[in-house]
């Protein structure tokens, strides 16, 4: 029920190194840069989804690209199986 999202896959592997600890009971994505596209096919994909944490890099493309997704994917929430109006959480971390 749990999403995190990264930039590059080695930032998501670095992640799990740190955090290993229950992993697969997760589900992880790199976006490889900052598009939405891979973000909004994954929670399309994937209804079970409920809280969704942005683990992007701390420099602008990455908090512009955080401030970016959480509108996109809250203007987006009629048009696929992901909704905020349940208590669910989208986090910028």
């Amino acid at each position: 029920e749990r999403l995190f999202v990264f930039e590059a896959p080695i930032d998501l592997l670095s992640f799990l190194c740190l955090f290993k600890k229950e992993w697969q009971k997760q589900s992880y994505l790199a976006l490889g840069g900052v598009g939405e596209k891979a973000l909004l096919r994954f929670l399309s994909d994937r209804p079970n989804i409920k809280t969704v944490y942005l683990c992007l890099d701390s420099d602008q493309a990455g908090n512009d690209a955080c401030s970016r997704l959480v509108e996109l994917m809250i203007f987006c929430e009629n048009r696929m199986p992901f909704s905020l109006s349940g208590g669910e959480k989208i986090e910028c971390v």
